[in-house]
């Protein structure tokens, strides 16, 4: 699903997350399945960039190396346009604080590149929600501080405009902006798109993420209705999930639409329990999906339910203000990360609990769901630190890009091991969680990356 406007627009309206998302609140077991093994996390954690991929050097190759460099490192600027202010200023402080963080564990073993020690500085501006706002902010980084690496921001609305002015100038441009999936054509990858990273999925991924989740949640469904809004990312994801649902051999039996602004459902989901589905699918806003939810229960639909995007909440206690009853499945990219009233922090992951832990240490606060937007961005700066190296160069971005491309580059951090595909297209694991009626257990799950 394209997912990373829509956890926006989440964030924006409501605070909860994919995380562009809200906390949950219920007990409930949670099955971790982490990418790869909780030794291997901590080794990223303390390795940092060295720990990557064979191709890159064995990890106690680059351990001799960056004990061989001595004397001060030299810093190499990354430039980070995120949302600070405008509609979508909630993103802003976590991922600036989660970007810190793996900043610090990667300057904490440094860069050796060349016998030379390297460390990373972020250089942040505001993208003010604006897509003038985040050209200015580009223009800023490329001419004004001669940065030549930059990650985000974060929305269709605003990257596209950065991509056209930092591309041209080979600086290397991270975001997992849904818009930029269309400059990876192989023609345009040729071009100035080699310098082009998309920290989210490809259609084709979120197609393919979307149709095992349906699978392992509803492994015996032969019937879905749709129910969505007309938002802009209800039209990019929504027919995903129906090729998904086909590809399943599973029916269409509804397919309705609303109005964004909506509050009353009654009409289209009247129509929907008349189809009487094995599963209805509701996309794609916190509060749409819990308006939705709640009126579906009212009318007395028994169908099992899907929504792609945090919170787990909303089946939580959300919705009705305490568990629905029935079967309910919640798709994620990038992370799923909620801590449940008793305690316990709800993710398929080990290096994400390992971030929720660091990030509470580092900032003296517990991150929100939210916070996971920022995934979006954490490991992606470990991974050029590790292309850096095996490109042998800090500044030649041809070089560095040609690395990036390589699927054996990777970087094992808090969302386990990253690389993208040879289309630069993020491979990144994904997670879902499944509630069970009435909340007698929520079971999360991490999917290996799509690999398209």
């Amino acid at each position: 699903m394209r997912r990373v406007d829509r956890l926006a627009a989440l964030s924006a309206a409501a605070l909860v997350m994919a995380a562009c998302g809200s906390s949950s609140g219920s007990s409930g077991s949670a099955t971790t399945k982490a990418a790869g093994t909780t030794a291997a996390a901590a080794a990223a954690t303390t390795a940092a960039a060295s720990s990557a991929t064979s191709a890159a050097g064995t990890t106690a190759a680059a351990a001799t190396t960056a004990a061989a460099a001595s004397g001060p490192a030299t810093k190499i600027k990354i430039g980070f346009i995120i949302e600070q202010s405008g509609a979508l200023a909630a993103l802003g402080p976590a991922a600036i604080d989660g970007a810190k963080l793996v900043v610090n564990q990667i300057n904490a073993k440094g860069i050796v590149v060349g016998g030379k020690k390297y460390e990373f500085e972020l250089d942040i501006k505001d993208s003010k929600t604006d897509a003038a706002g985040a050209v200015a902010a580009a223009t800023a980084l490329t001419e004004d501080d001669k940065v030549k690496f930059i990650f985000g921001p974060t929305t269709s609305g605003t990257a596209p405009g950065v991509a056209q002015l930092v591309l041209p100038k080979k600086v290397l441009f991270f975001s997992p902006a849904t818009a930029l999936h269309d400059l990876l054509t192989p023609e345009k990858i040729a071009g100035d798109s080699a310098y082009l990273f998309h920290t989210n999925w490809s259609p084709e991924g979120i197609q393919t993420m979307q149709q095992k989740v349906t699978q392992a949640a509803f492994p015996d469904a032969k019937t879905m209705a749709i129910v969505v809004s007309d938002d802009g990312s209800s039209k990019q994801t929504t027919p995903l999930q129906k090729n998904a649902a086909k590809n399943l051999g599973i029916n269409i039996v509804a397919d309705e639409t609303f109005p964004a602004a909506s509050t009353d459902f009654q009409t289209v989901l009247t129509k929907a329990k008349a189809a009487n589905p094995d599963v209805l699918y509701i996309c794609c806003s916190g509060p749409n999906n819990t308006g939705v939810i709640k009126q579906a229960m009212d009318l007395g639909i028994k169908s099992q339910i899907m929504y792609p995007g945090q919170p787990v909440s909303i089946a939580l206690k959300d919705a009705l203000g305490g568990p629905i009853p029935v079967r309910t499945a919640i798709a994620f990219q990038p992370v799923v990360m909620e801590k449940t009233a008793s305690g316990q922090v709800l993710t398929a992951r080990e290096g994400t609990k390992r971030f929720f832990d660091e990030y509470t240490k580092a900032t003296g606060k517990e991150p929100t769901p939210s916070a996971a937007q920022g995934f979006y961005y954490y490991d992606w700066i470990g991974l050029l630190a590790n292309a850096m190296v095996k490109a042998g160069t800090v500044d030649d971005t041809a070089k560095i890009a040609k690395a990036l491309e390589d699927p054996t580059t990777t970087f094992d951090g808090f969302m386990g091991t990253v690389s993208f595909t040879k289309t630069h297209e993020s491979n990144a694991s994904g997670d879902y969680c499944v509630v069970e009626p009435n909340g007698a257990s929520v079971t999360c799950k991490n999917l290996p990356g799509p690999g398209v």
